[in-house]
């Protein structure tokens, strides 16, 4: 087969006509005037690329790889993943192992991105190899760099080290001070990942006095957002809103306006875990002015996120659905966006295949008049070149149809998770619109009747009303809470944060805390806990599931009733019970409680009915955090709901 390949340039060559010489005039001409991340860049290389189908294949695979780094430079991965394949095999033809090595880099960085890291390190790998034979330093510099990523994706420290090592050796020997900068940056996430902050704070300052040196702006700015990040990772957030502050004016300097945006949010995050609410929401609006003024659903919907919870933690609880609302509708626009740019690129794809089509049809006819001629030794000469052609082109269609498989199985992907989401927003309104109608309805009829009958109403018949108005709110809030929570915990927004209390502590402050509903009712609440009880988990998780079953007992135990909250360790495990004197549960209707699709009002015959999520939100939440519950129940005697979990768990990624 290679030995073949002189021969079918020798072809090509033979029959170029005058008119091929003056396209190839016309394609150098394009790409004199092409300097890259131009303003219509990909217009320019498509119109090469047509005129350069009957050129020879070396110069059609400089082209397409020019296409596919514009592409990646605009942020166009897909439509980058598609031209990249298609340089290969031309470049490889022609024997340029240096840029077949950068195409290598290109895809494989592409193929990082859609987080396919055993492919991505492969082609890396190759590139590795041609740049090693060929002592290239700065590209291999560059291969090592974009390695050491992927194994940074794949939390292989040690090995992302090790490549990132040799990478600042051939940069410093090189003397290439930017790419120092670049690996420095790098370093300084293993570091953040690993939690050795020790090393994080000297490497960034070496990194940003490097910039300085070299009055590269850019690259400060980008130091001095990662020291934030690795600050803000810490905790150290008032240290973390000053190097973004840096950052920020480097920006102002360069004239980076959108990248503000990025400065905007991480200072309102900052400003949020300072329980500084008023300047995160402010940051916040900043960062929403931005990307709504470059239209980047993306960024609006991420401006969105921060704004549901800074509302959230001010208890307003309106804005805090409404930011919610349009968080979910710009995963909609996101969505729609990637469609119509996966539909536009397949559409450019399906139109040049066409054309090459044709054009090798053409080719084919003419080497099929000229063979006619040739004698019996040229004509079987011109054959074998006609089915090396062929085996190209078939080559090329498999390419676009993977490629087409691929696109396929991304859409279908985007359109399951789109019906999950519009499941959970179905399931939301569900319960806005039947289980916050009674207490709500509640609150209109008492008021009514104070309002209409004022004068009319003894002071002991206000007295009730004012005690049926407490039930009706302290309801709303309940049910508003565990809402707010539930919906949270469903588009998987909320994320395990470990820290370490003393369950006794926590049990003795929501006793107080429902103390007042204790007496109101005239039940009695025993603590039976063995000592301190110290756990490492999500502290909010573990109260808002002790707060709902205690709650749950309260309401479901007749006056004068007896509930105990009990604790001990098993081994490893945790053991929490909470036992109370009440309805009880028939042992038919157990599997209705953890589950929205029952109807809990036909549930025991209490005249006290909740929404039944505060029991699902518990489940939810236990097994979120490793844990189980269980219960056992006889009518009229008592309900005891068991929770188990281990005592220290690991913290979650974001």
């Amino acid at each position: 087969m290679r030995k073949l390949i002189p021969l079918l340039l020798l072809v090509v060559h033979h029959f170029a006509s005058a008119q091929t010489k003056d396209e190839r005039v016309k394609i150098d001409s394009i790409l004199s005037v092409y300097t890259g991340r131009s303003v219509d860049g990909k217009g320019l290389l498509q119109e090469a690329i047509t005129l350069s189908q009957q050129s020879d294949d070396y110069l059609l695979g400089q082209l397409y790889f020019k296409l596919a780094e514009e592409h990646l430079a605009t942020g166009a991965y897909d439509s980058a993943g598609k031209y990249y394949p298609l340089s290969l095999t031309p470049l490889e033809i022609a024997g340029d192992s240096t840029l077949l090595g950068e195409a290598y880099i290109g895809m494989g960085y592409v193929l990082y991105l859609k987080g396919d890291y055993t492919q991505s390190l492969n082609y890396n790998l190759k590139a590795e190899k041609i740049f090693r034979a060929a002592k290239a330093n700065k590209l291999l510099g560059r291969a090592l760099k974009r390695m050491a990523g992927v194994f940074i994706a794949m939390k292989d420290y040690g090995t992302s080290e090790k490549y990132l090592s040799e990478a600042l050796t051939i940069a410093e020997e090189e003397f290439d001070t930017i790419n120092i900068v670049r690996t420095l940056n790098t370093l300084s996430v293993i570091y953040d990942e690993t939690g050795d902050f020790k090393k994080v704070d000297p490497i960034l300052k070496r990194a940003i006095a490097l910039a300085e040196a070299i009055h590269c702006i850019r690259c400060m700015a980008i130091s001095y957002s990662q020291w934030g990040i690795s600050l803000h990772f810490r905790g150290q957030y008032k240290e973390a809103i000053g190097k973004y502050r840096k950052e920020y004016e480097l920006n102002k300097l360069e004239g980076l306006t959108f990248d503000q945006y990025f400065v905007y949010q991480n200072i309102a995050e900052a400003y949020f875990e300072l329980q500084n609410l008023t300047l995160a929401l402010a940051y916040s609006d900043s960062a929403m002015f931005l990307a709504k003024t470059e239209n980047a659903p993306q960024f609006i919907h991420d401006s969105y996120k921060i704004q549901y919870k800074i509302y959230k933690a001010q208890n307003n609880l309106g804005k805090a659905l409404a930011a919610l609302e349009m968080k979910s509708q710009y995963v909609d626009t996101l969505f729609s966006q990637e469609k119509a740019r996966m539909q536009e690129d397949m559409k450019v794809a399906y139109e040049t295949e066409k054309k090459e089509q044709l054009i090798t049809l053409l080719e084919k006819e003419n080497t099929i008049k000229v063979l006619e001629a040739e004698q019996s030794k040229q004509l079987r000469l011109y054959l074998i070149v006609v089915v090396v052609l062929l085996v190209l082109a078939a080559g090329v269609l498999f390419s676009r149809y993977r490629l087409k498989q691929r696109t396929a199985k991304l859409l279908d992907a985007k359109n399951i998770d789109l019906q999950n989401l519009n499941q959970v927003k179905d399931r939301l309104f569900a319960i806005i619109s039947h289980d916050l109608k009674s207490p709500l309805s509640s609150f209109h009829t008492v008021t009514s009747t104070l309002n209409q009958y004022y004068g009319q109403i003894s002071q002991a018949d206000i007295k009730k009303y004012l005690e049926k108005l407490e039930v009706a709110s302290k309801s709303l809030e309940d049910q508003m809470k565990n809402l707010l929570e539930w919906s949270l915990h469903q588009i998987s927004e909320r994320k395990l944060s470990p820290e370490v209390f003393d369950l006794k502590e926590m049990a003795e402050t929501l006793k107080s805390f429902f103390q007042l509903s204790l007496e109101v009712k005239r039940q009695n609440m025993y603590l039976e806990i063995e000592g301190s009880i110290p756990l490492e988990t999500d502290r909010e998780y573990v109260q808002t599931i002790l707060r709902n079953l205690i709650s749950n007992a309260i309401k479901f135990t007749p006056p004068e009733g007896t509930i105990w909250l009990r604790a001990k360790t098993a081994g490893a495990e945790i053991v929490i019970e909470i036992e109370d004197t009440g309805i009880g549960i028939a042992s038919e209707d157990f599997s209705k409680l953890f589950t929205l699709e029952a109807d809990k009002k036909s549930i025991g015959n209490s005249p006290e009915k909740g929404t039944g999520l505060g029991l699902v939100l518990v489940k939810e939440m236990i097994e979120k955090m490793g844990g189980t519950i269980s219960l056992a129940s006889e009518l009229n005697k008592g309900t005891t709901f068991t929770l188990k979990m281990t005592g220290k768990q690991q913290k979650q990624a974001a």
